[in-house]
């Protein structure tokens, strides 16, 4: 299954690919009537490519602790295919609950959205670079 090169769940979850990574985008609240939306959106991300995901937090206002969980269980879900995994530009709510649920020594903050789309497809190019054996 490949991954679309956008796609939209709601008008608050959507994701797109950006130099070998996808920007996952969240608007204003994730809350109970969003969260399962973004499950769906998740399980969809866990069949496709195996492509580092970036949370873009710059318009995430709130996160229950319902959305929390649907975090932690799509990181166990890829964590056998060690996919990485990024929040950027968080508002300082988001920043503050992302790092006191431990969630930031899985999933780092970057301040800047292209800071975290440098580093991680630059992780992306290392784990999909082709190794080319010496002609003997």
């Amino acid at each position: 299954m490949s991954i679309n090169e956008y796609a939209t769940f709601d008008r608050a979850i959507h994701w797109k690919k950006v130099d070998g990574v996808i920007v996952l985008s969240i608007q204003n609240y994730l809350d109970a009537d969003l969260t399962p939306k973004l499950e769906v959106a998740f399980k969809e991300l866990s069949q496709g490519a195996n492509l580092p995901i970036i949370i873009d937090g710059s318009n995430w206002q709130f996160v229950t602790p319902t959305g929390l969980g649907v975090f932690l269980k799509f990181i166990q879900r890829v964590k056998p295919t060690k996919r990485s995994m990024a929040l950027a530009n968080p508002t300082e709510l988001i920043r503050t609950i992302w790092g006191l649920s431990g969630l930031q020594a899985i999933a780092p903050i970057y301040d800047t959205l292209k800071q975290a789309i440098r580093a991680l497809s630059k992780d992306s190019a290392q784990t999909h670079k082709r190794r080319v054996l010496p002609l003997v």
